[in-house]
C-alpha cells in the first residue's frame, strides 16, 4: 500500500509570462482533438472566453503562433495548433511524463526508509 504521495507542478515561462502548464497543456491537447476552442472548452467545463483568453495568452507568451485560428464563415472556422505548437506540447507531455516517473521512484526511496524506522 503506498501512503507516501509526492506532487509537483511544471509549467515553463518566458520573458512574457507563463504560457503553458498542465492546465493549459489540457486546453492545447483537447484543441487539437477538437479542432476548435468552443468544442474544446465545452468538453472541459470552461468557457468560451477563457478557454479564448488562454489561448491569446499561450501565443503572446511564446512570442509566436502555437494555436492558429480560423475565424467562422458559410463553412465554419476552426483552430489548430501550428507545427511549432505541437512540438511545443510533445516535448511539454515528455516533460510532465519524466517527472511523474521520477516522483514515482522518490516515492519508493521514502516508503523505504519509512519502513525501516529509525
Amino acid at each position: 500500500m503506498t501512503f507516501v504521495k509526492l506532487k509537483a507542478k511544471v509549467w515553463l515561462e518566458t520573458p512574457l509570462g507563463s504560457p503553458l502548464g498542465y492546465g493549459k497543456l489540457e486546453l492545447l491537447l483537447k484543441i487539437k482533438e477538437c479542432g476548435s476552442i468552443l468544442r474544446a472548452s465545452r468538453e472541459l467545463g470552461m468557457s468560451y472566453k477563457k478557454a479564448w483568453n488562454l489561448v491569446e495568452e499561450i501565443n503572446r507568451c511564446f512570442g509566436k503562433e502555437i494555436v492558429q485560428k480560423q475565424t467562422g464563415g458559410a463553412g465554419g472556422g476552426g483552430t489548430k495548433l501550428t507545427k511549432t505548437g505541437e512540438r511545443v506540447v510533445e516535448e511539454f507531455l515528455k516533460l510532465k511524463h519524466e517527472v511523474e516517473g521520477l516522483l514515482s521512484q522518490k516515492e519508493k526511496v521514502f516508503e523505504k526508509i519509512l519502513r525501516e524506522g529509525s
